[in-house]
């Protein structure tokens, strides 16, 4: 079979979380160091069963009656990528837990960002969240958005060219300029326990005077809306685009930046994770069908 077995998540995962086994000599003899080599037995344990849920949600989407949810999941099954945060996307001082499914900063570095493995889908709907925890007392200090891959890791997203963030204080920041939340008298902030959904949709127009890489005169404009816990949020700026002139060629990233320490950021693109799930929360127009990043249906087109 195609499918990748339980083998398979076990060594993908002890791969990324670079887990050492310690023996029974080697094992730390004081509290502290005992905890900490627990713990990474924990964690690798949960990396393993998040990395099999996604093996077997793949297993089953691709035999989904809706033709986007089942070409997407062969396409991600065979290139073996998951809806999750991608390592090799990763900056350096963050940290990967729970089958990639949750990041976190550790080190000196001030920033650091980290993009999805799948890149959103063009001319369709795409909704995901992010779930902030924070340790006690800590106020999370993140953007959440999109980029390209050619977006720095370690600058906050928004503050680069062809990318679009979300700032803790409920400020936008696109392509390095800020504007102001006018969706509330009193504008909404992310806090320890907040989820924060975006709605993106790429369209491709091929009416450009541009080229991309295969000769085809094409443009594509990226719309985006944002939630904090089901509240749609409305920014002092006529519409929120991102623009690229190379269309078909430029594959753009749901994003986290992460500066301040003791925050985790969780990732939600299945639709078994999803929070807020009705149109007027999201914002999504009637009438349409809105997919998840790993291409399962979150709404159709009644209802």
């Amino acid at each position: 079979s195609d499918v990748p077995s339980f083998t398979t998540a076990l060594s993908y995962t002890t791969e990324v979380d670079n887990i050492e086994v310690d023996s029974p000599v080697s094992f730390p003899t004081t509290p502290l160091s005992r905890a900490k080599v627990m713990n990474r037995s924990t964690e690798r344990v949960s990396s393993v069963m998040f990395t099999a849920r996604d093996i077997l949600r793949l297993d089953s989407q691709s035999y989904s009656r809706d033709d986007l949810t089942k070409s997407l999941a062969i396409e991600s099954r065979n290139k073996r990528l998951f809806a999750a945060f991608d390592p090799k996307q990763a900056a350096v001082g963050l940290v990967l837990t729970c089958g990639n499914h949750c990041i976190y900063k550790s080190g000196d570095i001030l920033c650091g960002s980290c993009r999805s493995m799948i890149p959103i889908p063009s001319d369709v709907y795409t909704y995901f969240e992010f779930s902030l925890t924070a340790t006690y007392e800590t106020i999370p200090l993140v953007a959440i958005g999109i980029s390209t891959s050619s977006c720095p890791l370690n600058v906050m997203v928004g503050s680069w060219k062809e990318s679009i963030g979300l700032y803790s204080d409920g400020q936008l920041l696109a392509e390095s300029k800020w504007y102001q939340n006018i969706s509330q008298k009193k504008p909404l902030v992310m806090n320890a326990g907040s989820t924060v959904g975006v709605l993106v949709y790429k369209s491709t127009n091929n009416k450009s005077s541009h080229n991309n890489n295969n000769g085809k005169s094409v443009t594509s404009t990226t719309y985006i809306r944002y939630n904090i816990n089901g509240n749609p949020l409305s920014f002092d700026i006529s519409s929120t685009t991102l623009r690229k002139y190379d269309g078909l060629s430029c594959d753009i990233y749901p994003s986290v930046s992460i500066l301040s320490e003791g925050t985790r950021v969780w990732c939600r693109f299945c639709e078994a994770d999803i929070v807020n799930r009705s149109r007027q929360s999201i914002g999504a127009p009637d009438n349409v069908k809105v997919y998840c990043l790993d291409g399962s249906l979150l709404l159709n087109t009644i209802g």
